[in-house]
C-alpha cells in the first residue's frame, strides 16, 4: 500500500509539474495506467456532480440519486474525453509532421483530467461568497477547462517537440471542439437538470 502512495505522488508530480518526466514513466510502463485512469475519471466525475448540485440551489432532501445519477454520467462522459483529446491533439501535431503518439499523449490527458476534481471546492466557495445558479457554474466549469488546456499544452509541447505556442494553440482548440461538443457538455447540465427533476 505504501508503495502505490508513493506511486501515486511520483506520478501526480510528473503530471501536473514535471510532464518531461511523464514521457520516461510511460515509455518505461512503470504505473498501471488503467487503474490511474479510473481512479481520476471517478473523482473528477463526482467532484463535477457535487460542485454541480451544490452551486444550484435550492437544494432537496433527495440529493443522493441525482449525485450518483450524475456521477455516473459524469465518468462515462470524462471516459471518453481523453481518448478524444489525444486523438484530435495528434492529428493536430501530425500537421507539423511529428511522430503519431496517440496513446501516450491520451494516457497524459486521462491523468491530467484530475485537475477537475477542484471543481467542487471552487463551487463551494463561490456560494459562500454569493455566486450561484447556472452561470456561475459555467465559469468555473470554463475556468477549470482553461486550466486542464495550460496543463495539456506543457505535456504536447514535451512529447511533440513543439513550440510552446503551437502547444497552446493545438490544446485550447481540441479543448474548443470538447467542451463544445454535446456527449462532453452533458456532463454538466445532466448534474444540473437532474438536480431539479428528483
Amino acid at each position: 500500500m505504501r508503495e502505490k502512495i508513493f506511486q501515486f505522488a511520483d506520478l501526480l508530480d510528473s503530471v501536473f509539474l514535471e510532464p518531461i518526466q511523464f514521457i520516461d514513466k510511460w515509455e518505461a510502463s512503470t504505473f498501471d495506467w488503467r487503474f490511474y485512469k479510473i481512479l481520476f475519471s471517478f473523482f473528477s466525475a463526482l467532484s463535477i456532480a457535487v460542485g454541480s448540485y451544490y452551486i444550484s440551489p435550492p437544494y432537496t432532501s433527495g440529493f443522493y440519486l441525482p449525485l450518483i445519477l450524475g456521477t455516473i454520467t459524469n465518468y462515462f462522459a470524462l471516459s471518453f474525453l481523453p481518448m478524444l483529446g489525444g486523438s484530435l491533439i495528434d492529428s493536430y501535431a501530425q500537421t507539423k509532421e511529428r511522430v503519431g503518439k496517440a496513446n501516450m499523449m491520451s494516457d497524459y490527458f486521462s491523468i491530467s483530467i484530475g485537475i477537475l476534481i477542484m471543481y467542487a471546492p471552487f463551487c463551494i466557495i463561490a456560494v459562500s461568497i454569493g455566486l450561484q445558479g447556472f452561470f456561475a457554474s459555467l465559469v468555473f466549469l470554463l475556468l477549470a477547462f482553461v486550466v486542464l488546456a495550460i496543463l495539456n499544452s506543457r505535456a504536447i509541447k514535451y512529447i511533440y517537440d513543439l513550440k510552446s505556442r503551437d502547444a497552446m494553440k493545438y490544446s485550447f482548440q481540441s479543448l474548443g471542439i470538447l467542451f463544445i461538443y454535446p456527449l462532453i457538455f452533458n456532463f454538466y447540465l445532466t448534474s444540473y437538470i437532474l438536480n431539479f427533476t428528483l
